[in-house]
Parts: structure tokens; sequence; C-alpha cells
């Protein structure tokens, strides 16, 4: 698992993703969300982006997560995402 919450933040320089550029993953998966990089912390809303051969294993495991997001945070995160991403972009050059 590469847990990638603060892939948009300011680091040091160093890559926040480790394991990409790796070669052949076959059992590796990346999680992400909302939290850090639009200030919705507390939300709890993320995703997680799976090899194929993964997919429906992944599905069972997480079936009873997918039904806990209310409403309200799923337009949130909607409007996170395809609003403006000028702010997000400054502070992740900062």
């Amino acid at each position: 698992m590469s847990d990638e919450i603060y892939s948009r933040l300011p680091t040091t320089g160093v890559p926040t993703s480790r394991c990409w550029p790796i070669p052949n993953l076959r059992s590796t998966f990346s999680a992400r969300g909302w939290s850090k990089t639009y200030a919705m912390t507390g939300w709890r809303m993320g995703y997680a982006v799976w090899p194929q051969a993964l997919v429906e294993s992944a599905t069972r495991l997480a079936v009873n997560c997918h039904s806990c997001v209310n409403a309200a945070t799923q337009y949130a995160g909607i409007a996170a995402l395809e609003g403006p991403q000028e702010a997000v972009d400054r502070w992740s050059a900062f």
C-alpha cells in the first residue's frame, strides 16, 4: 500500500509516491483522499487505485465503507475536484 494522502502537499523535494516508479507491481495499491489537499479533514472521503487483478477482492473488502459517505460530503468532493485548483497549486509550490 502506498499511502498518498499527502501527495499534493509541499515536500522537501522528495516524491511523495515512492512505489509507482517500480516496474511490475502486481499487489500494490495507492490510497488517496481529499482531507489534506482540500482541507476536508474529518470528512473521511478517499479513494484507492488498485491493480486490475485485485479489484474484485478489494470490492468485497470495502463493501461496508462505500455506503457510509454522506451525500453532502460526496458533492463537496466533486466540487473540490472540478473547481479551480489555483489555490492548491500555489500551496503545493510553497
